[in-house]
């Protein structure tokens, strides 16, 4: 990348460690650990990749990136679940500030992708494990709210979860 791209944003709270910065395809998120989880996700030997995931915690462990990259390769549920909340609430607050500042459409930029994906997981996770109908539906009603063209047809799980809680006794 350029070193010229201006930064458009950096995280009020410094604790996030991530940014958001202008380039040729629009805002995206930045962290300190980008390069290590490219190395991760190209990596096909699940100790190498788990040496390179455990690295980017070192570098950005409050980085809403690297939550998502561990989520993605996660061995339980629950570890998923709980690194795609914290990686939600990151990336969220991230956005909704810059955000206010200018305008985000948020499938049309690539660089909100990431939480909008992200949001459909843990929707997704949610209504496959069970027992967690209303957070499901929340997570996809806040993804619905911020793309609501529903270009991952969170509206259609939506619907089956509705239908399987009129069904419940």
């Amino acid at each position: 990348m350029p070193a010229s791209l201006p930064i458009l944003y950096q995280a009020v709270d410094s604790n996030a460690q991530s940014r958001i910065l202008v380039t040729v395809r629009g805002p995206m998120l930045f962290s300190p650990a980008d390069s290590v989880l490219s190395l991760a996700r190209q990596e096909t030997d699940p100790e190498c990749r788990r040496a390179l995931l455990s690295y980017a915690c070192l570098i950005a462990p409050r980085c809403a990136n690297v939550l998502f990259a561990v989520a993605e390769f996660a061995h339980s549920a629950g570890l998923r679940a709980h690194c795609l909340r914290k990686g939600i609430q990151i990336s969220s607050a991230i956005w909704k500030e810059f955000g206010e500042r200018y305008a985000v459409e948020h499938w049309t930029h690539l660089g909100t992708r990431p939480l909008l994906r992200a949001l459909f997981d843990l929707a997704s996770l949610y209504h496959e494990v069970g027992g967690h109908a209303e957070a499901a539906i929340e997570y996809l009603q806040a993804l619905l709210q911020l793309d609501p063209l529903d270009h991952l047809g969170a509206q259609a799980i939506l619907e089956e979860i509705r239908s399987d809680l009129s069904l419940a006794p």
